[in-house]
């Protein structure tokens, strides 16, 4: 446990200098459930959770010192070698738990952020998952949705014929939805390998992200994400911002919170 925490901790730090930029470079961050009481709805073991208080804490610390973007937005940005002066973060959510639209999403709309959630789409309408019409009002609102397959399965186990399914069959339910395309495709379990990018761009996805930082920004269907640690902290909270900035810096903007 030690090492794994250790291991994030560098992984996020190490985020910016791995993007190869000397500029602020745009940061991904990975959620999933956002609740003191996580379900377990896909895993034998409760959902990768945040605390609503931290998850809170972190939303009103991050709006005034960055702008949020839809992994759509960041991808087209990239696309069209956009630069911003500001941090750039994007948010995302896998699985498609009920409680990103009966906390998470309250507390984005309080502070003017927005973020994408990627559905694990046979568990729309479940007792613990989004609903067809809950996807449809976010959607409304501007939060961004993606594909995380039908059955969140660890893609490369699979044959390229099952693999194909779950993406297109996910990406036309997300998209019966939703009366949009569906472009985004986040890995369960972070599972990719060059088979499993190849599929995703035949099925039509632009873009698609993994669960590890140690990619380039710019390789579009093994995008890097990083975590934020589970506690209340401006220096948790300026390291995931801010990655691999002057311990200095760090310090200084926890410092002015």
């Amino acid at each position: 446990m030690i090492r794994q925490r250790l291991g994030a901790w560098i992984d996020v730090a190490a985020l910016p200098f791995k993007l190869g930029s000397d500029a602020p470079s745009p940061v991904i961050l990975m959620f999933h459930s956002i609740s003191d009481n996580p379900p377990s709805v896909i895993r034998s073991v409760p959902a990768p959770t945040h605390r609503l208080s931290v998850f809170h804490d972190f939303v009103q610390w991050l709006a005034p010192r960055a702008r949020t973007v839809t992994i759509e937005q960041l991808v087209r940005e990239i696309q069209a070698g956009t630069r911003n002066d500001a941090p750039t973060l994007a948010l995302t959510f896998d699985d498609g738990y009920r409680d990103n639209y009966t906390i998470a999403y309250p507390i984005l709309q309080r502070y003017g952020c927005t973020a994408t959630v990627f559905v694990t789409t046979q568990l729309i309408g479940g007792s613990y998952s989004l609903t067809s019409d809950m996807i449809r009002e976010m959607h409304a609102a501007g939060i961004g949705f993606g594909s995380h397959t039908v059955t969140h399965p660890a893609l490369t186990q699979l044959s390229s014929d099952i693999v194909e399914l779950e993406l297109q069959q996910s990406k036309e339910r997300l998209e019966d939805i939703l009366q949009s395309e569906c472009v985004s495709l986040s890995y369960p379990f972070g599972d990719h390998d060059h088979r499993i990018e190849a599929l995703a761009r035949n099925a039509g996805y632009h873009c698609a992200l993994s669960a590890a930082v140690i990619h380039r920004l710019d390789e579009l269907f093994r995008m890097p994400r990083a975590q934020l640690r589970d506690w209340s902290s401006s220096v948790n909270f300026a390291i995931a911002l801010h990655g691999a900035q002057s311990w200095r810096r760090m310090l200084h903007l926890a410092e002015a919170t």
